[in-house]
C-alpha cells in the first residue's frame, strides 16, 4: 500500500494522547519535524517472511544472518547468492528484501519518546542511506533537528512498468531554504501508520520509496561588474547551478586520516568553469550510467578541501551506448 500523509496508530490505549497530540499537530501532513538524538538513526537488514512472520534476516555488511527453525533461531551465513535474494526469471522480487529502521524524537509531540519508523521501499531505504552517509564523509554529527517527508516520484519496474510512488525526503533543519516549499498535504490519498506500543516506543509502519530533494543555491556574479537588466538576471540565475558532465573518474582521498575511494565528476558550468565533485552513493547507479554532454543540476558543498555533490538532479541525459 502505498502512503501519501503520515497518520499515527496507537497499540497501547494508555499511550492515546500521543495519537491526541499527533493528530492536532500533523493532521493529514507529508513532513515532520524530528530530532536525531545518536550518531546511527537507521539500521538495515536483508529479511524474508512467511504467512507466521520474519523467518530469516541479515543486518547489512555482514554475512552472518539468523534463520527460524522449528521456532528457534539459528546463526547461518548469509550470501548473494542465496535463492532467496536472486531475483526469479520472470522479474518478479525475491522474496528476501531490504528493510530499514528509522529512529527517531518528535519534538513537537514529547521529548521523552523514541519513534521508530519501518521502511520497506528500495529507494527510501537507498537514499536516506545515502544522505546520513554524506554527512559523516562531510565529518558533520547526525544529532540534531531535520525535516522527514514525502515526495511523489514516477517509477519503473524492472519489466517495464512505470507508477507513482510516494518516497521520503530528508534535510537538516538549519539547511531548509526559504526558497522551499515542502511538499503540501493532499486529502485525496491514502495514508501511513504509525503505532505506538506499551513500552513507550512508537513504529510508524511505512511503505514508500524517496528520492533526493533538490534545494536551490542563489548565484552570486562575482566576475562582472556590469549592471545586468531583469531579463538577463532571470537568465542567468535560472541556469546558475546547471553543469554539463565531462568525465568521471575513482579517487582515492583522505579525511581525518581515513583513506575512501570515491567517484568523482567533472563537470562544466555556464562559464566554461571546470569543478571536480565527489559523487554520493545514492547517485553513483544513475550517473554512472551517463555519457558526457549529460546536463544537471548541483548542489554543491566544499569541506575538508573537497567539494561535494550534495544533490543531483538530472536535466537531460546522454546515456552511455549498451550491448545487448
Amino acid at each position: 500500500m502505498i502512503y501519501g500523509y503520515f497518520i499515527a496508530k496507537v497499540k497501547d490505549n494508555n499511550l492515546s494522547f500521543l495519537l491526541k497530540r499527533f493528530n492536532e499537530k500533523y493532521p493529514q501532513k507529508s513532513n515532520l519535524h524530528i530530532k536525531f538524538f545518536d550518531e546511527t538513526p537507521l539500521t538495515i537488514r536483508r529479511i524474508r517472511y512467511n504467512q507466521n512472520g520474519p523467518i530469516c534476516y541479515c543486518m547489512q555488511d555482514t554475512n552472518i544472518g539468523r534463520q527460524k527453525s522449528s521456532n528457534i533461531w539459528k546463526e547461518i551465513t548469509c550470501s548473494e547468492d542465496c535463492e532467496y535474494r536472486t531475483r526469479a526469471k520472470d522479474g518478479s522480487k525475491p522474496l528476501c528484501n531490504l528493510e530499514a529502521t528509522l529512529k527517531f524524537i518528535l519534538p513537537e509531540i514529547s521529548t521523552d519518546r523514541v519513534w521508530l519508523m519501518k521502511i520497506t521501499g528500495y529507494t527510501s531505504i537507498k537514499r536516506l542511506n545515502g544522505y546520513i552517509n554524506l554527512q559523516k564523509q562531510l565529518g558533520y554529527s547526525l544529532i540534531g533537528d531535520y525535516y522527514l517527508f514525502l515526495k511523489k516520484e514516477k517509477q519503473t519496474t524492472t519489466l517495464g512498468k512505470s507508477f507513482n510512488n510516494f518516497i521520503l525526503d530528508i534535510i537538516r533543519k538549519e539547511n531548509f531554504s526559504s526558497n522551499y516549499s515542502l511538499p503540501s498535504s493532499q486529502a485525496s490519498i491514502p495514508q501511513p501508520k504509525i503505532s505506538t506500543t506499551s513500552k513507550n516506543i512508537s513504529q510508524l509502519d511505512y511503505n514508500a520509496n524517496q528520492p533526493t530533494t533538490n534545494l536551490e543555491k542563489e548565484s552570486k556574479d562575482s566576475k562582472s561588474n556590469i549592471i545586468k537588466t531583469p531579463e538577463e538576471n532571470i537568465k542567468s540565475d535560472k541556469f546558475a547551478n546547471y553543469y554539463f558532465l565531462l568525465d568521471l573518474s575513482n579517487k582515492t582521498i583522505t579525511i581525518h586520516q581515513k583513506s575512501e575511494d570515491c567517484l568523482i565528476g567533472t563537470f562544466v558550468d555556464q562559464n566554461d568553469n571546470k569543478i571536480d565533485a565527489i559523487i554520493p552513493e545514492q547517485f553513483k547507479e544513475e550517473i554512472l550510467n551517463c555519457d558526457a554532454g549529460t546536463i544537471v543540476m548541483l548542489d554543491l558543498i566544499t569541506n575538508n578541501n573537497y567539494t561535494y555533490a550534495s544533490n543531483i538532479k538530472f536535466i537531460q541525459k546522454c546515456l552511455k551506448n549498451v550491448v545487448a
